[in-house]
């Protein structure tokens, strides 16, 4: 900024005006006064405007130090601004096919919802590379989120195929007369969802059968965790036709028809719920072609002859991966595996068994091609 700039234009008119007045009044005084000022008179008066312009150059040289100091501001604020420039133009020039790589690497899942949120705000290009990847949006926190989040959330996933994990807190927030809305959402959802994963770890809810009511032409992985041995959903292959994977976890499902498009069944519960399960649900499984049981053997069951009756329901049954936690005082480090009458399944290739686990990682304990 210089001194002819506009900004100083008007003090400097000003102070040439007030020195032109001055002198003026100066000649006035020495040209229309009768006679001559005394020489005394006349040195005071040289005095005070000799005191008045040097106030005015020592103004003018603090204005000019003022100057300076907001020029090097000024300077250091275009400096800084464009280093900002220069440090945002790597990301700004990137490729939305590189970004999209850098998301994919970064993003732990479709459950990381907090560092997609952070993406998002990095830029308007990241915002809409990110918002193009539908695998992102494939899994909804329908239990905590509000419901028009929800519906937006899964719309970004497109035609792709949702999980959705269905909870105690999900299934508060669906029942009664304010539960509406979120029914209504999940049953125009149901039809996209490939992936269900339903767990009560608490006491049942009577609503959650309403859950399994549901039409879902796309499903085809079915996880149910249930705890309470009061809880109990009914599985109707018209409303799963293409069920492939099911995993029961404590659970036992009613299932009134055979289930003919599962193929892999993961089965964990105790030894003595084996006997009555291979009847209730093994044998409602005609295309089971891969088992994996993991058995709980907590203590002795009450009636081994019983438990250990053969049953030819695993006919089509190509692998068998069995894990088992026992008790120490247990008089067998082997479950009775005879239940599955393994020497009647004509069609299995493949047997593992693992050595047991309590609960931790097991590692193959005997692994057998038949």
């Amino acid at each position: 900024m210089s001194l002819d700039d506009p900004v100083w234009l008007p003090l400097r008119q000003a102070k040439a005006a007030f020195l032109a007045a001055l002198f003026d009044r100066h000649q006035s005084i020495s040209t229309d006064a009768p006679a001559a000022l005394p020489s005394s008179q006349h040195c005071a008066v040289r005095t005070e405007v000799e005191a008045l312009i040097s106030s005015l150059e020592e103004l003018d040289d603090e204005l000019k130090d003022v100057q300076r100091e907001i020029q090097q501001v000024r300077d250091s604020l275009f400096q800084r601004k464009a280093a900002a420039i220069m440090s945002l133009q790597p990301i700004a020039k990137l490729p939305p096919e590189i970004i999209r790589k850098i998301v994919v690497h970064v993003v732990e899942g479709p459950r990381d919802y907090r560092q997609i949120m952070h993406l998002l705000q990095v830029s308007k290009l990241w915002r809409d590379v990110v918002l193009d990847i539908s695998a992102l949006f494939t899994e909804a926190h329908w239990g905590k989120w509000p419901l028009a989040l929800v519906e937006l959330w899964c719309s970004r996933a497109g035609p792709r195929s949702l999980k959705l994990y269905a909870d105690d807190r999900m299934l508060r927030r669906m029942s009664g007369a304010h539960g509406r809305p979120c029914r209504e959402l999940l049953k125009k959802r149901a039809v996209q969802v490939g992936n269900f994963e339903f767990s009560c770890y608490g006491q049942w809810d009577p609503d959650a059968s309403r859950l399994f009511d549901l039409r879902m032409p796309s499903l085809q992985c079915l996880t149910l965790i249930i705890f309470d041995r009061e809880g109990s959903v009914c599985i109707r292959f018209e409303n799963m036709p293409m069920l492939r994977i099911l995993r029961l976890e404590m659970a036992t499902p009613e299932i009134p028809a055979p289930l003919t498009s599962v193929t892999h069944l993961h089965y964990e519960n105790y030894l003595h719920a084996l006997q009555r399960d291979m009847v209730q649900i093994f044998s409602k499984l005609p295309q089971l072609q891969h088992l994996s049981l993991h058995l709980h053997l907590w203590a002795e069951p009450p009636d081994i002859q019983a438990i250990t009756r053969p049953h030819n329901a695993l006919q089509s049954l190509i692998s068998l991966e069995v894990k088992w936690s026992i008790p120490h005082n247990f008089t067998s480090r082997l479950p009775p595996l005879s239940p599955l009458n393994l020497s009647s399944l004509s069609n299995l290739q493949t047997i593992v068994l693992h050595d047991d686990c309590e609960g931790m990682e097991s590692t193959p304990l005997f692994q057998s091609l038949v």
